[in-house]
């Protein structure tokens, strides 16, 4: 989380493209740099992958990222975020 904010601070941009179209939500939403399990009822990250990357998810969203871009395939960060199974990061994008 520091990691992302510090980047914000430095200038990156918020809502920028990588070569498929994902925006920095897209990728801590799916969980592209790692990956965790449900450990069942999904009120809870069940590993620290889960929880570092909802933290991305409240930095970038509280900073003004848009939760309802597409990327190339016309996939939001809440698709992407349901696919992987991240269900709490994804009730974090519905709110």
């Amino acid at each position: 989380m520091g990691e992302a904010s510090a980047l914000l601070d430095a200038g990156a941009f918020i809502n920028g493209r990588d070569l498929a179209g994902n925006a920095p939500l897209h990728l801590a939403a799916s969980g592209s740099y790692g990956y965790a399990d449900y450990t069942g009822d999904g009120t809870e990250p069940a590993g620290r992958n889960e929880a570092a990357h909802a933290g991305v998810v409240r930095v970038l969203l509280a900073r003004g990222a848009t939760r309802h871009v597409e990327n190339d395939k016309g996939l939001t960060p809440l698709a992407l975020a349901e696919r992987a199974g991240n269900r709490w990061i994804a009730e974090l994008l519905r709110k």
